[in-house]
């Protein structure tokens, strides 16, 4: 894939400036397990830090959700350091420390791939680069980070903040502002394009010119991600209570294209547009109100269009049964989606679960009721449901009538099914009853 390069794009300098903490971040906002683990690196002859968001978030005044460490050390003196300690990745090699269910991770100082004999087999064709396991010093870990606000590195020690690319400046400011050429780096690790949007929405800060310029050049690379590593972006982006942002941010960037390309042609019906900012503005007071959310459920309503679409024209034109029609089309939907974002099985499975529910949902066979009560998938399929009613697919009667049974008595539902028979009972024919006599006598 061939990336236009501007001749003009000036790289972020690397002029370290050292700041006092400031007065409102006091020091035992830091956490007390990542600042333990920088005092028993340090002691051990290495230097160590917090970085990146732990330390820009206090800036901002948010809380962080986390905080690395970056060291000196190398994975393996790490591990050796530290008990509870546990090496993973293969493209990036990072120590996970384990206290109880909290981890803290710590990165060794990295330097650029190209510093490396035969770095070219490092990187695809494309600039991506495939394995980054070159370690180097503080200086030249800060100059491979992806943007200024995120090469922050603070000192318990000392209690300075270490800046060696205007990270403290821009965060002033409110400017997400690339390190290096944004080109390159992103045809690097497309990833930051979405890392990008996703701070944008959460910190309210403006992405820069050249960034954005570079943006717009390099999107496509994202289908050269891999499908594992886009499911937890997608997580990232949907699931922080901004769900709704984020959505709007991908599709004005043109990066939403490459992760949902069966979702977009759709955003043009005011209809569907709709019924999608409905389910993003739930998933957004889920997450807020600290309620379960089903990464399944939102990838259900993105490819919702689509799979109705599939599954009407193959009983169109291959006369297919509506049940055999319809998970036909659930299969094929969903293995197109897979394609782009991977995701664990038993969510593609609660996606079609929740398809085929709706039609169960709408006939409401009496006998079949209390059992599809019962069903363990049938609160996602009756929520979505209820979301359909926005686009005029059921009406609103019906997603009340399985509201209302879910709260009664099991003698009123008994109640209600009996009625729900009444209502439906169908008199035989003249012709049937004749049939019907004439056999049994």
């Amino acid at each position: 894939m061939n990336m236009s390069k501007s001749s003009n794009r000036k790289s972020v300098g690397l002029l370290p400036q050292s700041y006092a903490l400031p007065a409102n971040v006091a020091h035992d906002k830091f956490d007390q397990q990542a600042l333990h683990i920088i005092d028993v690196l340090q002691k051990a002859g290495f230097d160590a830090y917090i970085v990146g968001g732990g330390v820009r978030d206090l800036l901002i005044g948010k809380a962080p959700k986390d905080f690395d460490v970056a060291t000196n050390a190398k994975p393996e003196e790490i591990r050796g350091l530290f008990s509870n300690c546990r090496l993973i990745g293969k493209r990036f090699r990072l120590a996970h420390i384990y206290y109880r269910r909290h981890i803290i991770e710590v990165a060794t100082f990295r330097a650029s791939h190209k510093n490396v004999k035969g770095s070219h087999d490092l990187v695809t064709k494309e600039g991506m680069v495939k394995r980054d396991n070159v370690f180097g010093s503080l200086e030249e870990d800060a100059s491979r980070r992806d943007f200024t606000l995120n090469a922050l590195y603070f000192d318990p020690n000392t209690a300075m903040i270490i800046d060696y690319a205007t990270g403290f400046s821009d965060i002033e400011e409110g400017v997400i502002r690339t390190i290096g050429d944004p080109v390159v780096r992103f045809q690097e690790d497309p990833v930051r394009i979405l890392r990008a949007i996703r701070f944008k929405t959460k910190l309210g800060f403006t992405i820069d010119a050249l960034s954005e310029q570079a943006i717009a050049e390099t999107h496509p690379c994202l289908r050269l991600v891999s499908h594992s590593r886009l499911f937890e972006e997608y997580r990232k982006l949907f699931f922080n209570g901004r769900a709704y942002e984020n959505f709007y941010a991908l599709h004005h960037y043109e990066a939403l294209g490459h992760l949902f390309p069966l979702t977009v042609k759709y955003l043009e019906d005011d209809t569907f547009s709709a019924f999608v900012d409905r389910a993003l503005h739930n998933t957004d007071e889920r997450v807020i109100r600290a309620l379960g959310v089903n990464p399944a459920f939102l990838m259900a309503c993105f490819l919702w269009p689509e799979f109705k679409a599939r599954y009407q024209l193959k009983m169109k034109t291959e006369r297919l049964p509506l049940m055999t029609a319809v998970h036909a089309a659930a299969g094929e939907v969903i293995g197109e989606q897979l394609k782009f974002i991977g995701m664990p099985k038993r969510y593609s499975l609660l996606i079609k679960k929740m398809w085929v529910l709706q039609f169960a949902l709408e006939k409401r066979i009496p006998k079949r009721i209390s059992r599809l009560l019962l069903n363990r998938h049938f609160r996602a399929a009756y929520d979505f449901l209820l979301l359909r009613v926005i686009l005029k697919e059921v009406p609103a009667s019906l997603g009340q009538w399985w509201t209302d049974i879910q709260a009664e008595s099991e003698t009123d539902k008994t109640k209600r099914i009996n009625a729900l028979k009444r209502h439906t009972y169908k008199p035989r024919s003249k012709k049937k009853q004749h049939e019907h006599k004439t056999t049994k006598d």
